[in-house]
């Protein structure tokens, strides 16, 4: 799944062509006029996140890999974060397939493409990533269980892969094998579609919510249980969503106003409103105003308070929400006791969790048959362990037994990491 957005405001971003305070026009970054050049900042850490923004960050893999998803040019488990390649800014992985976004605009795709989720034009499966198109104003994009879908710094929304439950929002349904736009709307601001999920939410710049796709869970939010649905269809009237996470048959949303809220199948409480009954509208979650992030599964949540908590709901099963020995819960508690928590993704089938603290340390729980934990082992873990001893990571992705996590740049060059060849292959 695709959990890249772990701070609010932090983007997707509405594209303002305004200069950033190296000169860019193209970083989509900046959607206000920029402060001087001339405020006084700290130096050394002004210019290492200038320079991240123009570089990207260093992509690492490990897991599952029986269908090419890790780009790593062959069908290997790894059971350690291996290196994959430099200079990525976005990784979003689905239930067998992984794309990336760039920080010059571009999508690269790898692994499964039976329904032409990769949007390379045909069904043939991938070892490596390819670049998709030759398009370079991508600025995020969600991978779900057999499909994919993109936002442009023109706001438009566009989606490839399976249609089968409407999750593409086209009207008519119809599978693609290519990026292809979305109605005719140029206001998208972030899209969201679980690995194992058949169903997309989206928000637009005008604070609006949107969903697509399956809703027989009454996961859709929409007050109603009709399956398939499409195209997409304006959730309510509120105009103050904020961020949103969608599970394989349920959904969370978070307002500005820092409340959470959620929909779809609770069978096993992991929409942590206390009871086990689904819903189909958006239900508050409690009555706190600091949530700051969620990630869901199959059939389990993890949300973060702005006061650096970790909470999670729902199955326990294998450790995955790092609550030791508890099996089911179905109200937020509390993971651990420590604060610093800053961002987290949860396998959607894969039963395991990832988690990075604000000193950019790596955590991993859940289940491990596939190494996903990156641990170096198979050995499942059910409270949060950490990956490794290094303090560079920035953001994380899980996948049906994979894990990515993106690191800061560095000049030494990691003990595993080879020169990759460029440039990469284009179909």
């Amino acid at each position: 799944m695709s959990n890249w957005l772990t701070n609010k405001g932090a983007g997707p971003w509405p594209f303002v062509p305004q200069p950033d305070k190296l000169g860019y026009v193209n970083n989509p970054r900046w959607t206000t006029t920029p402060a001087s050049p001339v405020d006084h900042e700290p130096c050394g850490h002004w210019w290492k996140e200038q320079l991240q923004e123009i570089e990207g960050f260093i992509l690492y893999g490990t897991g599952f890999n029986a269908e090419g998803q890790l780009g790593l040019d062959d069908v290997a488990n790894r059971n350690v974060l291996t290196w994959i390649m430099d200079g990525v800014k976005q990784v979003s992985s689905g239930e067998h397939h992984t794309f990336v976004l760039k920080p010059d605009g571009t999508l690269w795709a790898t692994g499964l493409n039976a329904s032409g989720q990769l949007g390379l034009g045909d069904t043939v499966d991938r070892l490596t990533f390819v670049q998709v198109g030759s398009d370079k104003d991508w600025v995020q994009v969600a991978c779900g269980e057999h499909h994919t879908l993109a936002i442009k710094t023109n706001g438009t929304l566009w989606g490839t892969g399976s249609d089968a439950s409407g999750q593409l929002g086209q009207d008519p349904r119809t599978d693609r094998q290519v990026l292809t736009q979305i109605g005719t709307a140029n206001n998208w601001r972030q899209v969201e579609t679980g690995d194992a999920a058949v169903h997309t939410h989206a928000i637009r710049t005008d604070g609006t919510l949107w969903a697509t796709g399956r809703n027989d869970k009454g996961e859709l939010g929409l007050g109603h249980n009709i399956s398939p649905w499409w195209p997409f269809t304006q959730i309510g009237v509120d105009t103050d969503w904020e961020s949103i996470a969608a599970g394989q048959d349920h959904f969370l949303a978070i307002k500005t106003n820092g409340t959470l809220w959620a929909t779809g199948f609770n069978f096993l409480g992991q929409l942590g409103l206390g009871d086990n009954a689904d819903r189909n509208t958006l239900t508050q979650v409690g009555v706190e105003t600091i949530w700051k992030s969620i990630t869901c599964s199959d059939v389990a949540t993890l949300a973060l308070k702005t006061d650096g908590r970790l909470w999670g709901t729902g199955s326990n099963l294998e450790g995955r929400l790092g609550l030791g020995a508890v099996t089911l819960i179905n109200v937020f508690t509390q993971v651990g006791i420590d604060t610093l928590w800053d961002s987290i993704a949860l396998g959607q089938t894969g039963s395991h969790s990832l988690s990075r603290k604000t000193d950019g340390s790596l955590w991993a729980t859940g289940r491990n048959s596939s190494g996903q934990l990156g641990l170096g082992d198979s050995v499942t873990r059910t409270v949060f362990t950490r990956v490794g001893n290094e303090n560079d990571w920035k953001n994380t992705d899980a996948g049906r037994n994979t894990s990515f996590a993106l690191k800061v740049s560095t000049v030494n060059q990691p003990s595993d990491r080879t020169t990759p060849v460029w440039p990469m292959p284009t179909a």
